[in-house]
């Protein structure tokens, strides 16, 4: 298991989201490119705090999504954009797993205790702001070497 911290900042109810990772996983190369290339895989969510910045609020949202399905470049980059984000959701290759809403001031121990992820994280916080997670997990992301 791994327990890694991210912050997401806040974008509109339309904005893009993040293909999660830690921050240990970096950037890889592009879509056939030779070298290390990190993924999304599939994996255990084993338990998820929110905290709030302290000021704004917003709305947590995380999908069980794999960028990539859908176009997006997530080993190099790992914004995934709403259509993309609506695409997978419509053709059943993305679930919404959370949708939260946070407070400023919010430290939220959700209960995704034990939440299987078939493709891998996506999240958005749709607010102004920003809330940090700590994730622990199994899984969820992977680097490899591709030979392009």
């Amino acid at each position: 298991m791994d327990t890694w911290p991210i912050t997401l900042t806040g974008v509109a109810a339309d904005g893009d989201g993040t293909q999660l990772y830690p921050a240990w996983c970096s950037a890889g190369v592009a879509a056939g490119a030779a070298g290390d290339k990190r993924r999304p895989v599939d994996g255990m969510v084993a338990e998820l705090h929110i905290l709030g910045d302290g000021t704004n609020a917003g709305t947590l949202q995380l999908y069980d999504m794999n960028g990539d399905d859908e176009g997006a470049e997530v080993s190099s980059a790992a914004a995934v954009t709403n259509a993309q984000i609506v695409a997978g959701l419509a053709a059943g290759r993305a679930r919404l797993i959370a949708d939260i809403d946070i407070a400023g001031s919010d430290k939220i121990v959700t209960n995704l205790k034990n939440t299987t992820i078939m493709k891998g994280l996506v999240g958005r916080f749709v607010g102004s702001g920003s809330c940090t997670l700590t994730i622990q997990s199994s899984g969820i992301y992977q680097k490899i070497y591709s030979l392009g």
